[in-house]
């Protein structure tokens, strides 16, 4: 089947990299057309994102010939997806306005914010620790693959 050898590409953890960097491509590019260089609440330039993934999806591209664990590819890919939704989540509850000059109604509304606080900490701390190890994996899996060798013809 001709299809398939596409499919293969698409769910191979440099395929999905590479759709991933299109698909942050294509978002700084409808977000530059709109007269903006970042997302609002993202303090870099959203350019980079997509020039980081294509320099990961080269690298897996350069070491699929190498004997990796597929584990940690897909834990890094993964942490890949989750990265851009932790960083919007962290600067939409956060932002860059201290506590102290947010003006609530009422008391209610400053319990409501602080409970929304309090679940984001929770959501946030374990993510940003699987990801944190998901890269760990990335270098660990490249220095492995590089040590254990080439993967055999069959």
């Amino acid at each position: 089947m001709k299809g398939s050898k596409f499919w293969r590409w698409v769910f191979s953890p440099g395929g999905t990299t590479a759709l991933l960097a299109f698909f942050w491509l294509i978002v700084y590019i409808i977000n530059t057309s709109r007269g903006n260089d970042y997302l609002g609440i993202w303090p870099e330039p959203t350019i980079y994102w997509p020039l980081i993934l294509v320099a990961i999806a080269l690298i897996y591209a350069f070491t699929s010939g190498f004997r990796q664990w597929r584990t940690l590819h897909y834990m890094h890919v993964a942490s890949l997806v989750m990265l851009p939704v932790l960083l919007f989540s962290w600067a939409s509850a956060y932002g860059n306005t201290p506590e102290e000059t947010y003006y609530f109604v009422n008391e209610t509304a400053r319990r409501q914010w602080e409970d929304r606080q309090r679940v984001i900490n929770v959501l946030l701390k374990p993510a940003s620790i699987f990801i944190f190890a998901a890269q760990i994996g990335f270098v660990v899996n490249i220095i492995a693959g590089f040590i254990r060798g080439k993967k055999s013809a069959s």
